[in-house]
């Protein structure tokens, strides 16, 4: 009989033992998955990135065309002003 109850103890035991690892594969498993998920969420992120840097720069040259073009509107009206005020004060 204690040959009974041993037995059965180191059974109860082993299915402990086999019920925690179970877990921790389970755990582990689990944590792989989250930690594909954050990978796949970082590259979505620098590629996010890269794009919104690529378009930034894209804006900037435009500014500065833009601004560009309003500095040399603002000198040609500045001419035109000199001017129609010229043929204002000959007249």
């Amino acid at each position: 009989m204690a040959e009974k109850s041993r037995m059965h103890l180191a059974m109860e035991r082993f299915e402990a033992a086999l019920r925690g690892f179970e877990s921790a594969v389970g755990h582990a498993t689990e944590a792989g998955r989250r930690r594909q998920a954050m990978e796949s969420e970082i590259r979505q992120l620098q590629d996010d990135r890269a794009r919104l840097a690529e378009e930034l720069d894209k804006v900037k040259v435009r500014a500065s065309r833009l601004d560009e073009a309003n500095n040399q509107v603002s000198v040609r009206l500045g001419a035109a002003m000199d001017n129609i005020k010229t043929i204002l004060g000959s007249a």
